[in-house]
């Protein structure tokens, strides 16, 4: 009896499931990576058949604003980024697996972000945008400690979302008022 539990511990600890994401080979890397950039298309297919646009805010007086598409392809670039550091941590043992729902988190928070701030005006984005930069440098500073590989994979999203946020600053900057500004000037002149 002692045996066969013995002999099922083993195997219940080597059998991974086909489509595992963290099965230690290379089809629970490709996994990894593939998941984050499926359900993001799974969401905006939902959210299209729903009829739901995201609010992009405006950058008004900013000069150097990428193109919508280039920050779509940005973000496609980045989750599957993501999903494999998430791979790699989960494979150092405890620490990494503590550090890989780190990644999970911020996977999940960027996937949820357009959804959650619909209808925010540039300074809730701003402020959207500052969380998750503040996510990204937790989970980067998470993540360098178990992996450096693995970090050179988050590093790129920290930069994307520090370039992110100081665009919302920069707008800010250039004279952006709250959407009530002009019915109260209006009030009182």
């Amino acid at each position: 009896m002692a045996l066969a539990q013995s002999l099922y511990t083993v195997q219940q600890n080597e059998d991974f499931s086909l489509l595992d994401p963290n099965r230690p080979d290379a089809l629970g890397a490709a996994l990894s990576a593939a998941l984050p950039v499926a359900v993001l298309i799974i969401f905006n297919g939902l959210a299209s058949a729903a009829g739901w646009t995201a609010a992009v805010p405006q950058y008004n007086g900013v000069s150097f604003v990428p193109p919508t598409w280039l920050a779509s392809a940005i973000t496609i670039a980045i989750l599957p980024m993501w999903g494999l550091a998430r791979w790699m941590v989960w494979q150092r043992g405890e620490q990494g697996r503590a550090a890989s729902w780190w990644v999970l988190a911020l996977i999940t928070w960027s996937l949820a972000l357009p959804f959650l701030t619909s209808g925010f005006d540039l300074l809730g984005m701003t402020f959207a945008n500052v969380i998750s930069l503040l996510l990204a440098v937790g989970t980067g500073a998470k993540v360098f400690a178990v992996s450096k590989r693995a970090f050179l994979l988050v590093l790129p999203s920290v930069c994307w979302m520090g370039f992110t946020t100081f665009l919302g600053f920069a707008a800010i900057a250039q004279g952006w008022s709250p959407g009530f500004a002009a019915t109260q000037q209006g009030a009182q002149g």
